[in-house]
């Protein structure tokens, strides 16, 4: 991966948002951009999957659930940027699998 382009492309808003749980170097160094990047990216330890009793469960299940529901053409709970949702609506509103 590179994180330089990663990080260009969230600021030039050519990517909405990123989640990541591997780095080019781990542990992601302190002064990394990524770090000042805010709403726009999920960062992980390497161990994301390991945690899923320990709090990750119902994120993931609601992550699930959100994919699930797009993907019938139905508005997915927790819609961040609420402007973007007729357009959606008009495009995906009502498809079926």
């Amino acid at each position: 991966m590179n994180e330089k382009a990663l990080v260009e492309a969230l600021q030039n808003d050519h990517l909405a948002c990123a989640g990541m749980d591997v780095f080019e170097d781990e542990p992601l160094h302190a002064d990394s951009p990524l770090l000042r990047m805010g709403h726009k990216v999920l960062l992980s330890p390497h161990m994301a999957s390991s945690n899923y009793d320990n709090g990750l469960r119902q994120g993931i299940l609601w992550a699930n659930r959100a994919v699930l529901a797009a993907l019938k053409g139905e508005l997915p709970d927790g819609v961040y940027n609420k402007a973007v949702i007729p357009k959606w609506l008009a495009r995906f509103g009502g498809y079926k699998l």
